[in-house]
């Protein structure tokens, strides 16, 4: 059985099984070099941190999005400690892009010593609310056998915090989520659409909904996707020149929809018809679009730049309005310095 406990701001934390999330495990001694080589994050600085996860995204020649994917070192015991598996990383990705990671990946495997393996009987959960930790008391172990020992070889359920936002919570990798101990006062079983409207109500999109997005417009920089000071890997030149000299002038943001009787200091998740692809405007100006929407929730391909981005905006007959958290506001900010820096903007 394994037990977690939480602490949160709110009374509820959610818990959601993301079934539309796959687990692929590389492994051999050449996993780091050819990472390294492809992904838009520094995975050598990685191999070498206590980090136990990363995100990161995968570029085509011409600098645009082929997939994202969060990258975790497995517990493994071994000599009776739970230690990372040398030569060995699990990617968490897009069910759909599946595919897609594996043969992007499969064009530079020559003279490769890597091996690819689906991990179909891992589940990925997600537990997430505004203020959250967690403590894993009992290092339970994935490949336990019928008597509860823990053998050298078992992997432990994977624990970690989401890489791209303390706000997004923690992420469970298990083969049986149902021996999860649950306490129903404090834990609520929610569908992937409470999930997926929470995650845009932090801005963030993910898989196939950035797929040939530029990294800085789907905020790879806000959310830890991308080192700016690496080099070497494919797409690196057009990101870098686009971020170090040019303005990002438009950006996927966070945005609220709200009804008329909507109170937005005090917003709950309630139904609203979908607004993907719609025009946002102010007045009478297109100032952004729609990108995805779920109940009340949505991220805005908006000009941020150019525009009071406080204002009230307009999509349909709905009332729409920018709806950052504290770490998202200092991110803008600290961009706006940046580029107001190079006199630019």
């Amino acid at each position: 059985m394994i037990k977690y406990c939480f602490t949160t701001a709110f009374k509820i934390t959610n818990f959601t099984l993301l079934e539309d999330r796959a687990l692929i495990s590389l492994q051999g001694s050449d996993v780091w070099q050819l990472l390294q080589g492809i992904a838009t994050n520094d995975i050598v600085k990685y191999q070498h941190s206590k980090e136990q996860s990363i995100y990161t995204a995968f570029l085509n020649t011409q600098g645009r999005i082929i997939c994202d994917a969060i990258l975790i070192k497995p517990l493994i015991m071994k000599a009776g400690e739970w230690i990372y598996n040398k030569d060995e990383l699990w990617i968490d990705v897009e069910y759909h892009q599946k595919k897609i990671f594996k043969d992007n990946l499969k064009k530079y495997l020559i003279r490769k010593k890597v091996e690819i393996n689906d991990l179909n009987d891992l589940h990925i959960l997600g537990i997430y609310s505004e203020l959250m930790k967690h403590e894993d008391s009992l290092g339970s172990s994935i490949n336990q056998d019928q008597d509860g020992e823990i053998e050298d070889g078992d992997y432990k359920n994977q624990v970690f915090s989401d890489p791209r936002l303390q706000l997004l919570g923690l992420r469970i990798i298990t083969d049986n989520y149902e021996q999860i101990e649950m306490d129903p006062t404090s834990l609520l079983i929610q569908n992937q659409d409470v999930y997926k409207a929470y995650r845009y109500s932090k801005g963030i999109l993910e898989g196939s909904e950035i797929t040939n997005q530029l990294p800085f417009s789907v905020n790879l920089d806000f959310y830890n996707g991308i080192n700016l000071q690496k080099g070497c890997y494919v797409g690196q030149e057009l990101a870098a020149r686009s971020y170090h000299t040019g303005v990002i002038r438009k950006r996927c943001l966070p945005v609220a929809i709200l009804s008329k009787d909507d109170n937005f200091d005090y917003l709950e998740l309630k139904e609203q018809p979908s607004l993907q692809k719609e025009n946002i405007y102010l007045g009478d100006q297109v100032v952004g679009q729609m990108l995805q929407s779920q109940y009340n929730f949505g991220v805005a391909y908006l000009k941020y730049l150019d525009i009071d981005i406080n204002a009230q905006f307009k999509c349909k007959d709905h009332e729409i309005r920018f709806y950052p958290n504290k770490d998202l506001k200092k991110m803008i900010k600290d961009y706006k310095e940046i580029i107001n820096s190079r006199q630019i903007i």
